[in-house]
């Protein structure tokens, strides 16, 4: 596992092969072997799975807090607020991973209602 702080330098799909690494774990995935494909998979994966994180992460309380925050540690809080929001899902790759494509795709557009939200503020 990379440090928690080196995923936020990583690029997108160095972020999406160490997903689909991770769900290679599990026996459904393990045929895959080509970085390439493994890439495709974690995309697929990652938007089935789309949903499922919006509901847990754009109305998150403390994500919506730190959107407006003016901290120098900023991105690493946002990345631990939103892997602890993706924790109780129960994922079979690690929530600090996927917390970090979502910040590596840009959390507005990720949350477009959190836009909204720090325009008012």
């Amino acid at each position: 596992m990379v440090n928690k702080k080196e995923l936020l330098n990583l690029s997108t799909d160095e972020i999406l092969l160490l997903i689909g690494k991770e769900m290679m774990q599990d026996k459904l995935y393990a045929n895959t072997s080509d970085d390439s494909n493994i890439i495709q998979k974690a995309k697929l994966w990652f938007s089935y799975k789309r949903e499922d994180f919006e509901k847990v992460i754009c109305k998150n309380e403390i994500v919506i807090n730190l959107i407006s925050s003016s901290d120098n540690n900023r991105r690493f809080l946002l990345l631990t607020a939103i892997a602890d929001a993706l924790t109780p899902l129960l994922l079979p790759v690690s929530p600090w991973t996927v917390s970090a494509l979502i910040i590596q795709e840009g959390i507005y557009s990720f949350c477009p209602n959190l836009n909204k939200i720090n325009n008012e503020s």
